[in-house]
């Protein structure tokens, strides 16, 4: 059995040891990555030829894409690991990919297991030269995965919080915000949810990070109401600051008095005779 991984990049590996499957070039793990993205459907063996090998005329992009799909089998010993003739797909009781498993928890509602299987964007770093349209393909499905994903996590948050479980939605509402510091609506409500739990310092933190993301990658700044959302928690901060009464001042400690010649030993420099001199 192998594993494919498409979350924070791309890799092949055994799925009992983790050991990485050697592959002579790219081109064979795009093969996988494509088939993966096409899930149960596949991939018609013409269209997946012209994605990966785009300036081949029909007959050449065949060959090369037989070739390479022979490859794959004799790096990995598993002869079943693309399945099909003239549709393609991964046999998945051959090779499971994290791909998968995330759009099945992710159907399913199941934030938990969502999150332990996004280790980072869909091909995260990968690019395969020359195939522009294979690019452009992988691109939409970052953008829509990444969306779901985040979509999820505040699904579960909001589940949170309509049942007063108040810790947990912040919980929540953290993790879509670490996924992706450039929404505006997951950060207008991790700040409301820090806010309410009387947490503002912790609120406008995040108001910060949200500002300068937006601001370096962007080159934005937010609207009026984001203004007016931030004032309201400096406001209640300091309210809360001004309401704390300052400490009272320690009372006075009288000494008790001691009897002449009772109580601990003078030092030896502060005998009679006053501070002796070193060496006196």
């Amino acid at each position: 059995m192998l594993r494919l991984h498409l979350l924070g990049g791309l890799a092949l590996e055994r799925a009992d040891t983790g050991a990485p499957v050697g592959t002579p070039r790219s081109k064979p793990l795009a093969v996988l990555a494509a088939l993966a993205l096409a899930g149960e459907a596949g991939l018609a063996r013409d269209r997946l030829a012209a994605l990966l090998w785009p300036e081949a005329d029909l007959e050449r992009g065949r060959h090369t894409l037989a070739q390479t799909v022979y490859a794959l089998r004799r790096a990995s010993g598993e002869r079943g690991l693309v399945a099909g003739v003239a549709e393609l797909r991964l046999d998945e009781q051959t090779v499971g990919s994290d791909l998968a498993d995330l759009r099945r928890a992710t159907a399913a509602g199941d934030a938990e297991r969502a999150m332990a299987l996004y280790a980072g964007p869909l091909l995260e770093g990968v690019r395969f030269r020359g195939c522009v349209e294979f690019e452009q393909w992988i691109d939409r499905e970052r953008v829509a995965l990444a969306r779901s994903h985040r979509e999820l996590l505040a699904s579960a948050a909001r589940v949170a919080e309509r049942t007063g479980d108040r810790a947990r939605a912040i919980a929540w509402w953290e993790r879509a915000f670490a996924h992706d510091r450039l929404d505006d609506a997951t950060a207008r409500s991790l700040i409301g949810a820090l806010a309410a739990a009387g947490d503002r310092t912790r609120a406008l933190r995040v108001a910060r990070v949200h500002e300068e993301t937006l601001a370096t990658e962007l080159g934005v700044t937010p609207d009026a109401g984001w203004q007016a959302l931030v004032a309201g928690v400096q406001a209640g901060l300091q309210a809360g600051l001004q309401a704390v009464p300052d400490p009272a001042p320690p009372a006075p400690v009288t000494p008790e008095p001691v009897a002449r010649g009772q109580g601990p030993p003078l030092p030896e420099r502060a005998r009679i005779g006053g501070w002796r001199r070193a060496g006196a």
